[in-house]
């Protein structure tokens, strides 16, 4: 009598990660802040053999960085959005800036949030968050930054104080900031700043 059993059909969706390697094992693929394109490299080369889309790219790539590096990945736009292409341009733009091509230190950080700078569009906050990462990544990098003093000087260094004092406002509304004795959490502050800018065009 012939086997009646049910075959069951593998579904080509949970089975996308199949050829990617695991973070963990002996041949982990892991990035820690260095040789980005090399991590890259090697990391688009299992994704296609995955058959991985674009977007999927972006969702999983975060189990191959670090517990630092995921800090600075959950920030950027190209992964919030899943967009891959833009993903890659701003790690390589992050990373190589800061690891290969200059050796920040603290006082660069420090000079950075003393500058001068109007927030009054959301285009302005990108900016400043690019380039306040670009030098906190060098050093967290090299463990020269803690993380008390990463969002203390992301909080400082927002202007005018108008504008931070609506954005206290709005973390505190919402008891994003509880602990008045520490610094606001810098992705706290980075997506209510991000959501209130983009509401509207704000007029200091």
């Amino acid at each position: 009598m012939a086997n009646t059993a049910p075959i069951e059909v593998a579904n080509p969706h949970t089975n996308l990660l199949y050829h990617m390697l695991s973070p963990r094992g002996k041949s982990s693929l892991c990035f820690c802040g260095k040789d980005v394109d090399d991590f890259l490299t090697e990391y688009e080369h299992f994704a296609g053999h995955a058959n991985l889309t674009d977007e999927k790219k972006c969702e999983e790539i975060r189990i191959y960085f670090s517990k630092r590096e995921k800090r600075v990945l959950d920030v950027l736009e190209g992964y919030q959005r899943g967009d891959w292409s833009r993903l890659k341009s701003e790690l390589k733009s992050l990373y190589t800036l800061s690891a290969e091509r200059k050796t920040y230190q603290p006082r660069n950080i420090q000079r950075f949030i003393t500058k001068k700078r109007n927030i009054s569009k959301l285009v302005h906050f990108d900016t400043y968050r690019r380039e306040f990462l670009v030098i906190t990544t060098s050093l967290e990098t090299r463990n020269a930054l803690s993380g008390y003093n990463r969002d203390d000087y992301f909080w400082s260094g927002i202007q005018p104080m108008s504008l931070r004092d609506i954005l206290e406002n709005e973390l505190r509304n919402k008891d994003l900031w509880t602990d008045l004795t520490l610094p606001p959490s810098m992705n706290q502050v980075i997506e209510t700043a991000t959501k209130f800018l983009n509401r509207d065009t704000y007029q200091p």
